[in-house]
């Protein structure tokens, strides 16, 4: 919490809301790009999604790992998170914003 914030919202009277929390731009991103994919009237929050599943194979490939392989569960914003060993994350990492070239990685829009 943002105490300079929460101070000036309680004195405006205002209450907090989801679209005050930390992860409103990353729900904004999806939705986004689930518009953009022709999938906006589907739940994006569900890892059969087309956002879901792009999600999935960029990490898999920046990771060099199976999608298969890639346990997943629901984080706190109601999303689906990725799990992956150290090595594998540390290989995505710093891929991420390299010249990486090859597979879904290399996805544009």
């Amino acid at each position: 919490v943002h105490a300079p914030t929460a101070s000036a919202m309680r004195k405006a009277g205002e209450v907090a809301t989801p679209l005050h929390n930390n992860c409103s731009g990353k729900h904004a991103g999806m939705l986004a790009l689930s518009k953009y994919l022709g999938a906006l009237g589907q739940d994006y929050r569900d890892i059969e999604h087309p956002v879901q599943q792009l999600n999935l194979l960029n990490l898999a490939a920046l990771a060099e790992v199976a999608p298969a392989s890639i346990p997943v569960a629901v984080d706190g914003c109601s999303v689906p998170t990725f799990a992956l060993p150290l090595q594998a994350a540390a290989r995505a990492f710093s891929r991420r914003n390299s010249s990486f070239a090859d597979g879904a990685a290399n996805t544009s829009l």
